[in-house]
């Protein structure tokens, strides 16, 4: 049987944000920038088969998107904040 794939669409609004009026409705940060954590630790998972060990390549791949994600943190943070992503 064949899918048949509908096109949708989305309209969509401007609405202008300023940070003033986002605080006036949330309140101020918690906490404040200068007291906020800067360390940050992700942990990484390898899914196998029950009883099998995980291959050199998905260790290579694991440990590529390690990396990459240690990086990329570090990147959209402005380099304010760390991750580690250390294997045990």
């Amino acid at each position: 049987m064949r899918q048949r794939f509908v096109r949708s669409c989305a309209v969509a609004s401007l609405l202008c944000l300023a940070c003033n009026g986002i605080i006036a409705a949330d309140g101020e940060r918690s906490p404040a920038v200068d007291k906020s954590q800067r360390q940050f630790n992700t942990g990484m998972v390898m899914v196998v088969q029950h009883g099998a060990k995980p291959s050199n390549e998905l260790f290579e791949r694991t440990t590529g998107i390690r990396k990459q994600w240690i990086e990329y943190f570090s990147i959209t943070t402005g380099r304010r904040a760390s991750m580690t992503a250390n294997p045990n």
